[in-house]
C-alpha cells in the first residue's frame, strides 16, 4: 500500500487543517513512548548467496567437484580476496569468541557478532522472487503473487500504538495493511527527498497573531467533544489531529537534510557512517543505496520520527545468475552489511531520553528473498535455491548464537530444536511464520498475526 502525504492525511480526516492546528508541542513532546519497542526490517532484495555471508563453507575443504562449491577464489574484488588470503584460503571469518562463522562478504558486521543470532536451514517454500519476499513481509504465504495479510511494520505499529509521527515508516519497498489500524499504514517513500517532502511545512506559516487565535480555538475544549466522545472518536481525532500537525510544521525534515553542507547532526551522521562529503560527487541532497537508506533508518529510530522503518540495503542488484556474480555479488553484500554495522553503531551509542541505548530498545530482522545454489551453474552464476538464512539482533534476542544448519550433501533445509537451536530428527523446519513469531515474541507483543499459520516460536533465539 503506498500512501502519499496528501492521501495519508485524507485517510485521518485532516486534510486541511495544514500547520494551523493546537497541541504541536504537545505532540512533538510524546513522540516515542519511553521503553516502547522500535522495529528495523532491513532486505537485500535479489536473492543471497548464503556461502558469501550468514552460510558459509571452507574452500579448502569444498571445492569444484563438491556438491557445494564457494568458489571463492573465482571473485574477482580485491576486499574479498584479500579476505581469503588473511584467512589461508578457506574464506571462513570468525573473530576471537565468535560462535558464528561468517562468508567473506560479511564486512565491518562480523565486529558486532556478540549480538548476532544467524538463523540457518530455514525453508523458503518457493525460488520467485515477489513470493518469497512478501512471504517474508508478512510470515504468510502469499495468494499467488499477492500479499497475504500485513507487513511486519504494520503488525508491529498497530501493536505498540500511534507513538510517532510516522509510526511505520517504508523506504523503498513495499507494505500491506489487512484489517489493522489506518494509523499503522507504511508511510511509502522511494528515497530521503521524498522524506523531506513529507516532513515539510504545507503553506506559508500564519501570522503570529491568527496562529495563537487558531491553536487557541482547537485546544479550547467544547461540549460537543463530550458529547459526542462516548466511544472515544473526537478524542482519537483530536490525537491524529496532533500527530498530522507534527508533520505539517516541518520541525522534522532537518533530521533528512542530507547535503554536501550539513548540519551539525547530519555531519556527526556522516562520520558514524563513513560519509565523505568531499569526494562524494552523488551527494547533492538524496543520498540513496545502502548507507543512505540505513541512515534514513538511524534518523528515524533515534530523532523520534518513526517506530518501525523497512529499508533495503542491496535493491534488485544481487540477482546474479551470470558471471556478473563474480565481480558485482560480494560487494554488493558487503556494502549492506558495512552500512547495517554503522546503523547498530549508531543505535548503540545514541540514548533515548530514559537514557537507555536505543540498540536496547531496537529489534533489527535482516533477510532476502531466497538464497542461492550452492554450486555454479554453466553460466558462471548462481540459480535460486529455497534453504535460506535471517538475521536477528537488538532487543530480546540472544546475541552470538546459530540457530539450525543446511545439509552438507546437497545444502538443503534441516529440522530444528525450537528450545536447543540444534539440528534434530523431529524438531520444525523453520519458515517465515516462525521468525515472526520469535520476533514479536521478542518485542512482548502478540503472535496473532501469525496464529493460523501455527508458528513455532523459537526459544532458542530469545534473550
Amino acid at each position: 500500500m503506498n500512501l502519499t502525504r496528501r492521501a495519508w492525511l485524507k485517510g485521518l480526516g485532516l486534510l486541511g487543517l495544514g500547520s494551523t492546528m493546537g497541541g504541536l508541542e504537545r505532540a512533538l513532546a510524546a513522540t516515542g513512548g519511553p521503553g516502547s519497542p522500535l522495529l528495523i526490517h532491513c532486505t537485500f532484495d535479489g536473492g543471497w548467496d548464503q556461502l558469501m555471508a550468514l552460510d558459509p563453507r571452507d574452500a579448502t575443504q569444498y571445492g569444484p567437484e563438491s556438491v557445494i562449491h564457494p568458489a571463492y577464489d573465482l571473485l574477482a574484488d580485491a576486499d574479498t580476496q584479500a579476505m581469503l588470503a588473511a584467512t589461508g584460503g578457506t574464506g571462513i571469518i570468525r573473530p576471537a569468541g565468535s560462535a558464528i562463522a561468517f562468508g567473506p562478504a560479511m564486512g565491518a558486521l562480523t565486529q558486532h557478532y556478540g549480538r548476532l543470532c544467524v538463523i540457518r536451514g530455514m525453508t523458503m517454500e518457493t525460488v520467485t522472487h515477489d513470493v518469497g519476499r512478501r512471504y517474508f513481509l508478512t510470515g504468510k504465504f502469499p495468494q499467488g503473487l499477492a500479499a497475504n495479510g500485513s507487513a511486519l511494520g504494520t503488525v508491529v505499529a498497530a501493536a505498540v500504538g500511534d507513538e510517532r509521527p510516522v509510526p511505520n515508516l517504508v523506504v523503498a519497498g513495499e507494505s500491506y495493511n489487512a484489517g489493522l489500524p489506518l494509523f499503522a499504514s507504511g508511510l511509502s517513500v522511494r528515497r530521503s527527498a521524498d522524506l523531506l517532502s513529507v516532513l515539510s511545512r504545507l503553506g506559508a506559516p500564519l501570522p503570529d497573531a491568527s496562529q495563537q487565535a487558531v491553536d487557541a480555538w482547537h485546544t479550547a475544549e467544547k461540549c460537543s467533544d463530550r458529547l459526542y466522545d462516548g466511544e472515544g472518536a473526537v478524542t482519537a481525532w483530536a490525537d491524529a489531529r496532533d500527530r498530522a500537525a507534527v508533520l505539517a510544521s516541518g520541525q522534522l525534515g532537518s533530521h533528512f537534510q542530507f547535503t554536501k553542507a550539513p548540519s551539525a547532526e547530519i555531519q556527526a551522521l556522516y562520520s558514524a557512517f563513513g560519509v565523505d562529503t568531499s569526494s562524494n560527487q552523488a551527494l547533492t541532497g538524496d543520498l540513496g543505496g545502502a548507507k543512505g537508506f540505513a541512515m534514513i533508518a538511524a534518523q528515524a529510530i533515534t530523532q523520534g520520527v518513526a517506530q518501525c522503518v523497512s529499508i533495503p540495503l542491496v535493491s534488485s542488484l544481487i540477482d546474479d545468475h551470470d558471471d556478473n556474480w563474480t565481480t558485482g555479488h560480494a560487494p554488493a553484500l558487503r556494502a549492506g552489511f558495512d552500512a547495517l554495522a554503522s546503523l547498530v553503531k549508531v543505535l548503540e551509542t545514541t540514548k533515548d531520553e530514559s537514557g537507555v541505548a536505543y540498540i536496547e530498545r531496537t529489534l533489527i530482522l535482516v533477510t532476502s528473498d531466497f538464497a542461492r545454489t550452492p554450486r555454479l551453474n554453466a553460466r558462471g552464476g548462481r540459480d535460486h535455491h529455497l534453504a535460506s538464512s535471517c538475521l536477528l539482533l537488538g532487543r530480546g534476542i540472544a546475541g552470538n548464537r546459530v540457530i539450525g544448519a543446511t545439509r552438507d550433501d546437497n545444502f538443503g533445509e534441516q529440522p530444528v530444536d525450537p528450545e536447543t537451536g540444534l539440528v534434530a530428527e523431529g524438531g520444525v523446519l523453520v519458515r517465515p511464520a516462525d521468525v515472526h513469531a520469535t520476533l514479536l515474541t521478542a518485542l512482548g507483543l502478540g503472535t496473532d498475526s501469525v496464529s493460523n499459520q501455527n508458528p513455532t516460536v523459537l526459544q532458542a533465539a530469545l534473550a
